[in-house]
């Protein structure tokens, strides 16, 4: 019989923040990309012609938003999973916990 004392949890919590801090620095880098080149000084007809042409329409950013998609997705499941093992491993601690009372109530009706 094992009983978990927390240290799971916390590292699920650990892994938790290091997602969302990783999702952090990716959408402000992006950002801080994307401003970098519009500070740009003036740009050439050609120049200003490539990026219409998709360079920096709304199609630009299907890449990082497909991966945003991605990442939110694989953590939502990756915490389900994790819940529903912790579930799983509680569950199973309660009916060890409940066999150790009821043996105790037999042991202790019989007059021991």
């Amino acid at each position: 019989m094992s009983f978990t004392d927390g240290r799971r949890s916390v590292g699920a919590r650990r892994a938790a923040a290091a997602l969302v801090v990783a999702l952090v620095i990716g959408a402000l880098g992006a950002t801080a990309a994307q401003a970098s080149t519009e500070d740009l000084p003036s740009e050439s007809a050609a120049q200003r012609q490539g990026q219409q042409d998709g360079g920096s329409g709304p199609e630009a950013n299907l890449g990082l938003l497909f991966g945003v998609y991605i990442v939110t997705w694989g953590g939502f499941f990756g915490y389900v999973f994790i819940m529903s093992r912790r579930q799983r491993e509680m569950r199973r601690e309660i009916d060890a916990l409940r066999g150790i009372i009821e043996e105790r109530r037999e042991t202790e009706g019989a007059g021991w």
